[in-house]
């Protein structure tokens, strides 16, 4: 009997601590003040302002009267929450949390701050005068200050910050945090009815568009507006969380929305989970890629056929002399569009020794083989002058055709980056290739020499080379300080920390976007400004 009470005195017990973890509305706190100090000083130090750095604590000292942080704790936690959603004209309910070592010793801060601090009131709460003049009100609870605007979110039983982030949340040096499911359904329909009215806006028809045309664009973004609202209508929290690594000069960021069980958001979400990749394999180091590889289904399925009966309607409506080529270049992709899953790649490669970036498209296929001979027999019909700049089977590669295309792209920068004016592309069964510039077909080849087994991997995966982008802008004027920011910052032995990474996976009805920056494009980025 004695241990039945105890097991449940610990479940209500473990129950109103978790209650106390998600009670709030919105949390945001930052793990020490130690946390934001060092930050500061690291990006002082990193934009050339080591003077800024090594005066940070005498400047505090002298800010406050040579007390320095007295009475705070540099150790834990500080940060804001909000207890309801505010109404229109109304002020956030909620406050601001700092921890403190000494109630006085905190005191004695705000008053050499310039605070105006009074005495407390039978609840314990002190009403302030910041140094701008502004009023607000404090009060020392759970080895905190709390100050708010409003005396009444002082009142009562204040809630303890320790417990306001889950573990895994504390373990961020930064962290916001969201929890829809904790405002008022009452609020939560005004807010989904609110949504509804901005998005159910008519769509006009532009200029010059045709009537196809207009009727895809009202279809998709009738399409975007439903699925952006039931997105809302399901999400339950989203927390964005921040970490800076001042040994890899790399900053951290995490969004993740989480999503009502059951949901049919969740249930899209949860198909985005590691996903198998026929082309991930052609990632290098030295490069920049970007991978989707994702399912077929629900909306996006819904798209893809309304996409495949306009072009089918379209070709009805051609010429009848050219609805035969039209027809057999539509039977070709419908497989594709067809498939329940998709994936597609681009890889940008380089610089080569030329100094020309060599960029790879590539695009999982259905009955790829169909696609290749409906090609051929356009060819068969196009005017002689196109005819001329397309040359079939002019290279192989592991007993594929490579086929190559001349064009004259509007972009004057075209041949300065890429180099010859000339698109190469390879089809197979399973997947094509398209590749440009004076290293296009050699790409190619090398591509198909690399595909083999698929790779699992996240659905959407983006790999950028700060280099490559200093490459591809640099030709612009308006662009070149920044471009030689880059190349000047990311040389040497930070040459392999030019990288941008961002990852995004869904599971266990969580949708999770990661984010990774080099914190040296602050430098380039403030080195482009003195240029």
């Amino acid at each position: 009997m004695r241990k039945a009470r105890f097991v449940l005195l610990v479940g209500v017990l473990w129950c109103l601590t978790a209650r106390s973890v998600t009670a709030q509305v919105m949390v945001g706190a930052v793990r020490s003040t130690d946390t934001v100090l060092d930050g500061v000083r690291y990006f002082a130090t990193l934009v050339g302002r080591d003077d800024i750095a090594k005066q940070l604590e005498p400047f505090l000292d002298t800010l406050t009267g040579g007390k320095g942080l007295a009475g705070l704790d540099r150790r834990r936690s500080l940060g804001f929450y909000v207890q309801s959603v505010p109404l229109p004209g109304q002020q956030p309910a909620g406050a601001i949390f700092i921890p403190v070592s000494d109630d006085k010793d905190f005191l004695q801060l705000l008053l050499a701050l310039n605070f105006q601090v009074n005495e407390p009131d039978a609840n314990q709460v002190r009403a302030l005068t910041l140094p701008t003049g502004q009023g607000a009100y404090l009060r020392f609870a759970h080895r905190h200050a709390f100050i708010s605007n409003e005396r009444s979110q002082l009142a009562g039983n204040l809630p303890n910050p320790d417990q306001f982030l889950t573990p895994e949340q504390q373990r961020h040096q930064l962290v916001i945090s969201t929890r829809i499911r904790e405002v008022p359904p009452a609020v939560r329909k005004k807010l989904v009815s609110l949504l509804r009215e901005l998005t159910d806006k008519p769509l006009e028809r532009k200029p010059q568009e045709t009537e196809g045309q207009y009727q895809f664009r009202r279809f998709l973004t009738t399409l975007l507006r439903q699925q952006l609202v039931q997105a809302v209508e399901d999400i339950e929290e989203w927390t964005l969380s921040a970490d800076l690594d001042t040994q890899t000069h790399r900053l951290l960021v995490n969004l993740e929305l989480v999503f009502r069980a059951g949901s049919s958001t969740a249930a899209a979400v949860n198909r985005l989970h590691r996903s198998p990749s026929r082309f991930r394999v052609l990632q290098t180091e030295s490069g920049s890629s970007l991978v989707l590889a994702y399912p077929v289904y629900g909306a996006l399925r819904e798209l893809l056929d309304k996409l495949a009966a306009m072009m089918e309607k379209g070709i009805a409506d051609k010429p009848q002399e050219q609805q035969a080529i039209l027809r057999k270049l539509y039977e070709s992709i419908l497989p594709t569009l067809k498939n329940d899953f998709h994936e597609l790649a681009i890889f940008l490669h380089g610089p080569m020794p030329d100094e020309k970036l060599a960029p790879v498209v590539a695009l999982r296929l259905r009955e790829g083989r169909k696609l290749e001979a409906a090609f051929r027999e356009l060819v068969k019909v196009l005017p002689e002058d196109a005819r001329a700049r397309i040359h079939l089977d002019a290279a192989t590669s592991a007993g594929h055709t490579i086929h190559q295309i001349e064009v004259s792209p509007d972009d004057k920068n075209f041949a300065r980056v890429f180099g010859d004016e000339k698109l190469a592309f390879l089809v197979t069964d399973d997947y094509l290739l398209l590749g440009a510039g004076t290293h296009a077909v050699t790409s190619l080849q090398q591509a198909v020499a690399k595909l083999g087994s698929e790779q699992i991997g996240p659905a959407g995966s983006l790999e950028l080379s700060l280099r490559q982008l200093a490459a591809l802008i640099r030709h612009n004027p308006d662009n070149k300080n920044f471009a030689d920011a880059l190349l000047k910052t990311f040389a040497g032995q930070h040459e392999r920390r030019d990288r941008v990474h961002l990852v995004l996976e869904g599971k266990d009805n969580r949708l999770q976007v990661r984010l990774e920056l080099p914190t040296l494009l602050v430098q380039a980025i403030v080195a482009s400004t003195r240029q």
